[in-house]
């Protein structure tokens, strides 16, 4: 039905042409109370915010992976950090210089890089290191020497504990003065 037509049974319902004008520019041109619902409308329908929503529902995620993968870094320095004093103190004890495993002890421990580490007492490391010095073949030159420094690691947020461990063999090159009383795993 036209424009024309509508309008002309407005005139015949209303018997003015006045009146028909009115209601249908009311037809045709929204009024406030109109604009406003149409504005409404057109804002529910819009897009824009949708990015800010998205957001707001993927940053916990980011941040979760963040927070494991600064975790994982710090697991992997205090496992080179045990590696790397396994083999300082293998290297000593293959040339006998430690007197006992007090002594072996005492040396790696002062060698470990936190005091974390060191001393243990955290939510992430409960215990201290535990150093062992091992000779399983005998003290004699050639044979081989063990040692071995780990921790327990208390995962956060997930409750689980694994045990860091570093560990290191070499050669004796000269023989041992004291026999090594730790049994190494």
């Amino acid at each position: 039905m036209g424009r024309q037509a509508l309008m002309a049974r407005r005139v015949h319902a209303t018997g003015s042409r006045k009146v028909a004008a009115r209601i249908s520019r009311e037809l045709w041109e929204p009024s406030d109370e109109g604009a406003q619902s149409f504005r409404v409308q057109r804002r529910l329908r819009s897009e824009r915010g949708q990015a800010a929503v998205e957001f707001a529902l993927v940053i916990p995620f980011i941040c979760l992976i963040i927070i494991a993968i600064l975790h994982f870094g710090k697991v992997m320095n205090y496992w080179l950090d045990l590696n790397q004093v396994a083999s300082e103190g293998a290297r000593k004890a293959a040339v006998n210089m430690f007197a006992s495993d007090a002594d072996a002890d005492t040396y790696l421990r002062d060698r470990l890089e936190t005091t974390e580490l060191r001393t243990g007492g955290t939510a992430s490391i409960p215990t201290a290191a535990v150093v062992r010095v091992c000779a399983p073949e005998g003290t004699g030159v050639g044979d081989p020497v063990t040692v071995q420094v780990e921790v327990p690691y208390s995962i956060p947020y997930v409750g689980a504990t694994v045990t860091l461990r570093g560990t290191a063999t070499m050669r004796l090159e000269q023989e041992l003065d004291y026999v090594p009383g730790g049994a190494c795993v």
